[in-house]
């Protein structure tokens, strides 16, 4: 199901809090495309459990506010997928990560390339490709931006200023947290100064949009549906992303 398309005035309403969003790429070592699925857990349990049970047909999930289990501070594990997090040990609930990235086991590990510079709001993985011939690393990243702090804008420009970001295919998935007219919906004007940083921090390194621009993502306490949740790619990961949709089937 897509968001409502808004009209000017009118107020898009939700049923639910947020939404999923479902990455497509046709990389030509494969027959069949294959997807990835960005979705914000808001820390609960049964959603996190609920997406790693159902949907299976993707090869990697992108998550940001997993359910972590009480005991290790970690996000919950599962049998059909490897669990990739950005903190090895966390001792506290204040040390939780903030991001997760699920690989399905039909990928080889061998495929797999997980960075050993990862924080607590920022997840990196690159998975082996064969794309026109050529063999690629497709980079994917899992990033939450903590409102009101926003340190993970940080995070990202350091990480994308020690890469070359036009170099391979590269996806960023994030909870931005973040409102600007590029992206929340018509009716909706509040912007945020640190909006304008991301725009920046992407523009420079060659990585655009490729959300539905306007589409709902998140309904606050107020009940307005407002855009929170992007997806960013550089101009070669383009090439091989042949749809990005948001879904309001979101396991909540």
């Amino acid at each position: 199901m897509k968001g409502s398309q808004a009209q000017p005035n009118q107020q898009i309403l939700l049923t639910g809090r947020f939404s999923k969003t479902i990455i497509r790429l046709n990389p030509t070592n494969l027959h069949h495309q294959f997807s990835v699925l960005q979705l914000n857990c808001h820390n609960k349990q049964d959603t996190n459990l609920s997406a790693l049970n159902n949907e299976q047909q993707h090869i990697e999930l992108l998550f940001q506010e997993p359910w972590v289990y009480h005991h290790d501070f970690q996000p919950t594990t599962h049998q059909a997928w490897k669990r990739l997090t950005p903190t090895t040990n966390p001792a506290t609930w204040s040390e939780t990560p903030w991001t997760c990235i699920y690989i399905h086991n039909f990928v080889p590990s061998k495929n797999l390339t997980f960075s050993s510079t990862n924080s607590q709001n920022l997840t990196q993985v690159a998975i082996d490709i064969l794309w026109k011939g050529i063999n690629q690393k497709l980079i994917f990243f899992a990033l939450c931006n903590p409102p009101f702090i926003f340190g993970g804008l940080q995070e990202l420009e350091k990480r994308l200023s020690e890469m070359n970001t036009r170099l391979y295919p590269m996806v960023i998935a994030m909870d931005s947290n973040l409102h600007h007219q590029l992206w929340n919906p018509i009716n909706y004007h509040h912007q945020y100064p640190q909006a304008r940083n991301l725009l920046e921090i992407c523009g420079r390194r060659g990585l655009k949009l490729i959300f539905p621009k306007g589409e709902p993502t998140f309904m606050g306490a107020s009940a307005l549906a407002t855009t929170i949740d992007l997806t960013w790619a550089n101009t070669i990961a383009n090439k091989i992303i042949s749809q990005c949709k948001v879904q309001l089937e979101n396991h909540s």
